[in-house]
């Protein structure tokens, strides 16, 4: 697989096709890795990378993903990377993890621990029992739950409490809501779709004062690499994902710390365990100035290089301290 650009012969298999799996695909080909990307979509973004060898796959869950699998790394030789990009699949391979072919290779906390932070109401029981600074959330499973959310100073943000695709083809990603009957309204038509919603106090604040911070984290709990930084915009705005984003140098020590081991994130992972992983939390600071406050779990597909060299059990680096990239390093999308 490896080809005459390659600087390793190990390679790196990226599961899924979205935005996530393209930035692991860019950063892995550019370090000279021989990258196979697996979807389902041939045109999906990260399939259309000049950096990987697109692969279609039947599907990227269950069992038939984990066949799929096997067959695929099978003759890639004896090691291979596998960064996963997508919740359903994460979901499989930790559930199944067991069934991984020997040759595969790859980072993931314990399944109990990894499915309670993907889920909102899971990572929001672990930040309290942590005493961190989180806004106060209420979980629906049922109409039942509507009382509840009276408890709760408005406004509030609506949202699912994990990754529905049933419920993204119909519904926003998030809706801002002003009180306890408007909450009421639009749980009742999400219902039959997705019962189980969360309702979370509003953080005042632009897309602007959002901060967040990558980390890669190792076996023992040890940051191997960190990036703090800033949304610039989301999409959709206040509520949506990240559409565009910078270094935040005014924050990086607070939130990672300088050598990646005493920042909030760092001491957050730590303390919930997430040894062996990638992942990101986003915090919001009302102003730019104040206490921050954190909003959403961590996720993976972060930090590729980092991961890769840690899966081959390479000698460990510093984090690093990246530098301030310019304009002329963007290329249009048709050279991705």
């Amino acid at each position: 697989m490896p080809g005459p650009n390659s600087r390793y012969e190990t390679p790196a298999i990226v599961v899924g096709g979205g935005l996530n799996a393209l930035g692991v695909v860019r950063s892995l080909g550019a370090a000279g890795v021989p990258v196979r990307v697996l979807d389902t979509d041939s045109r999906s973004s990260a399939m259309r990378s000049r950096w990987g060898r697109a692969q279609v796959v039947p599907t990227v869950e269950g069992a038939a993903f984990m066949a799929e699998l096997q067959r695929i790394v099978a003759p890639l030789g004896p090691r291979v990377v596998l960064f996963l990009t997508e919740e359903k699949a994460v979901n499989t391979v930790s559930e199944l993890r067991a069934s991984l072919p020997a040759s595969v290779l790859i980072r993931l906390p314990e399944h109990q621990r990894l499915m309670q932070l993907m889920h909102k109401q899971g990572f929001q029981e672990l930040a309290e029992a942590m005493a961190a600074p989180v806004p106060r959330t209420v979980r629906l499973q049922s109409s039942q739950d509507l009382p509840l959310v009276r408890a709760l100073n408005f406004p509030c943000v609506l949202k699912p409490s994990e990754k529905s695709y049933a419920y993204g083809a119909r519904f926003k990603k998030a809706y801002k809501v002003a009180s306890a009957d408007e909450v009421d309204a639009l749980y009742r038509e999400i219902e039959p779709v997705l019962a189980d919603m969360v309702v979370q106090e509003w953080i005042e604040g632009g897309d602007g004062d959002i901060y967040f911070c990558l980390q890669y984290i190792g076996g023992q709990g040890e940051v191997v690499s960190s990036f703090a930084g800033r949304k610039i915009r989301s999409w959709p705005p206040r509520i949506g994902g990240t559409a565009s984003c910078t270094a935040a140098w005014e924050h990086a020590q607070e939130l990672s710390d300088r050598h990646g081991q005493h920042g909030i994130q760092a001491r957050c992972a730590r303390r919930a365990l997430l040894h062996g992983g990638a992942h990101r939390g986003a915090h919001r600071f009302p102003g730019r100035s104040g206490h921050p406050q954190r909003l959403q779990p961590p996720i993976g597909g972060v930090l590729p290089r980092a991961g890769f060299a840690r899966a081959r059990r390479e000698p460990r680096q510093p984090a690093p301290h990246l530098a301030r990239i310019s304009d002329r390093s963007l290329v249009p999308a048709r050279q991705w």
